[in-house]
C-alpha cells in the first residue's frame, strides 16, 4: 500500500499522480495511484500507468529550441541539436547535411552523430539511398528493414541500419539539404513526432543560413582542404626543416590566423620547457609584436594549465581575456585576442604543440575546427616519428657499412671462411 493514498488511520485520501522514467526501456509513464475500499473492507491500491514518452520528448525538444542560442557557433548548435534529437527519439545515428549541387544527388554532412560521438563528416551519394526520395517527398520514413529495401546503399549496409527517417532542410528555392535519423532497431514515429522533427529541421536550416552569412562554414571547408594539402606535403619527405614552414603557412591561411607556431617540449620530467621551432606570420602582422613572442617558455608556473590539458590530449582555446591572469599577462601585451593550441604526440608521448593566434579580432573556435586541426597535429606527429625512424635507420646503415672492412667470419673451429 502506498501511504500517500491513505491517511494514518487507513482512510482513502484521493488520487496521487506523478511521472516516472522506466529504467529498463527508458519510457516515461504518468502514474495515478488511489486507495479504494474493497468488498471486505480492506483498502487496496489501484494504479493506472499511461505511456507519455512522446509528450515528454516533445516538451524537451520544444524547450531546447526555445532556450538554445547559437552564441557558441552554428556548427556546435547543429551538433547539440542532433545529439538531443537522437536522445529524445532513442535512435543511434543522426546527421544533417547540404546537397553539393542543384542536382541533389550528393550530400555533404555538416555534423554526424553516432551514440555520443561525432565521427568525421562524409560525402553521401543519394542515388541508391532512401534520401534520394526525400527531396521531392519532404519526408521519408522507413520504420524497419531499410537496408534490405535499399541494398545498394553502402552506408546503411556498413552501419547495419534497420530504420530511417529523413526530412528536408528547406530554403527559399526548395530543399537544400536533409536532417536524417537512423537506428539499428525498428523505429516507431507517429505523425505528430514527424512534424516536430520538421520544426527541428527548420531551426537547423536557420543556423545554416547564419553560417553562410559568416566565415565559419568557409573556414571549416578551407581547413578540410588544408588537411589534404598537409598530408601530401609529408608523403615521401625526408626533411621536416623544409616542409614545416609550408605546412604552417597552409594551416595559417586556412584558419585565417595571424600567427601559427610549432614548439617542442624539453625536460618534461624536470622543469619543463616549451621551445619554439617554427613560426608563420600573416601579412600585415607588426614584426615587433611577433618578435615579442618568447622562443623559450617554462610551463610552470604561468602555463601549468597548458601542461595538464595538452598532456591529456586536450586543446587550449578561447578568448585570451577569459584565460587565467598569468596567461593574459603573456599574450595580451602582444595583441593576441584569441588562440587555439593543440598537442602533438609522437609514439604516444606528448612531444609539443601547434598554436594559432588571432590579433585583429576575438575568434571563436568551433569543435569541428578544433577536431580538424588536431588531425593536422596528428599528421605532424606521425611525420616526426617517421623522420626519427629514418634517421635511426640511416645511422645504423652507416655504422654497418663502416664496419664491413673489420668483420671476420669464422667457423666453429676458428678457421676463417
Amino acid at each position: 500500500m502506498c501511504i500517500r493514498d491513505s491517511n494514518g488511520a487507513g482512510t482513502a485520501t484521493g488520487v496521487h499522480q506523478w511521472e516516472s522514467r522506466q529504467v529498463f526501456d527508458g519510457r516515461w509513464l504518468s502514474l495515478q495511484d488511489q486507495a479504494i475500499s474493497w468488498d471486505d473492507g480492506r483498502l487496496v491500491r489501484l494504479q493506472v500507468a499511461t505511456d507519455i514518452s512522446g509528450r515528454v520528448a516533445t516538451d524537451k525538444i520544444l524547450r531546447f529550441l526555445a532556450e538554445s542560442t547559437s552564441a557558441d557557433g552554428s556548427i556546435d548548435f547543429i551538433r547539440r541539436a542532433l545529439s538531443r534529437t537522437a536522445e529524445f527519439w532513442g535512435v543511434r545515428w543522426a546527421f544533417a547535411g547540404l546537397f553539393t549541387d542543384k542536382t541533389r544527388t550528393t550530400l555533404r554532412t555538416l555534423a554526424f552523430y553516432d551514440r555520443g560521438k561525432f565521427p568525421p563528416d562524409i560525402t553521401y551519394l543519394l542515388s541508391d539511398a532512401p534520401c534520394g526520395q526525400t527531396a521531392s517527398a519532404k519526408t521519408v520514413f522507413v520504420p524497419e528493414n531499410v537496408s534490405a529495401l535499399y541494398p545498394n546503399d553502402l552506408l546503411l549496409k556498413a552501419l547495419g541500419v534497420e530504420s530511417y527517417l529523413a526530412v528536408t532542410l528547406d530554403g527559399d528555392t526548395g530543399p537544400e539539404g536533409l536532417l536524417v535519423l537512423m537506428d539499428n532497431q525498428p523505429m516507431q514515429v507517429p505523425d505528430s513526432a514527424q512534424a516536430l522533427l520538421r520544426s527541428v529541421a527548420s531551426r537547423v536550416h536557420g543556423e545554416i543560413k547564419r553560417l553562410r552569412g559568416s566565415n565559419e562554414l568557409n573556414r571549416r571547408d578551407n581547413i578540410l582542404q588544408a588537411l589534404h594539402k598537409v598530408s601530401s606535403r609529408f608523403i615521401g619527405t625526408h626533411s621536416l626543416q623544409s616542409t614545416m614552414p609550408e605546412v604552417l603557412r597552409i594551416l595559417g591561411r586556412a584558419t585565417e590566423s595571424n600567427r601559427v607556431y610549432l614548439a617542442s617540449n624539453r625536460d618534461l620530467e624536470a622543469d619543463a620547457l616549451l621551445v619554439q621551432q617554427y613560426q608563420w606570420l600573416a601579412d600585415g602582422v607588426p614584426a615587433g609584436l611577433a618578435q615579442q613572442a618568447p622562443l623559450t617558455t617554462r610551463y610552470h608556473p604561468d602555463l601549468a594549465r597548458w601542461a595538464e590539458v595538452l598532456g591529456n590530449r586536450g586543446a587550449v582555446y578561447g578568448s585570451v581575456r577569459e584565460f587565467p591572469a598569468s596567461e593574459r599577462l603573456l599574450f595580451l601585451p602582444r595583441g593576441v585576442n584569441s588562440m587555439l593550441v593543440v598537442p602533438i604526440f609522437v609514439a604516444e608521448q606528448w612531444w609539443g604543440l601547434i598554436g594559432f593566434e588571432t590579433m585583429d579580432a576575438v575568434r571563436y573556435w568551433s569543435h569541428t575546427e578544433i577536431d580538424a586541426l588536431q588531425s593536422a597535429a596528428d599528421m605532424v606527429g606521425a611525420a616526426i616519428a617517421q623522420n626519427r625512424a629514418q634517421s635511426e635507420l640511416n645511422i645504423a646503415t652507416n655504422v654497418y657499412q663502416n664496419c664491413l672492412e673489420g668483420i671476420v667470419i669464422s667457423d666453429a673451429e676458428g678457421r676463417i671462411t
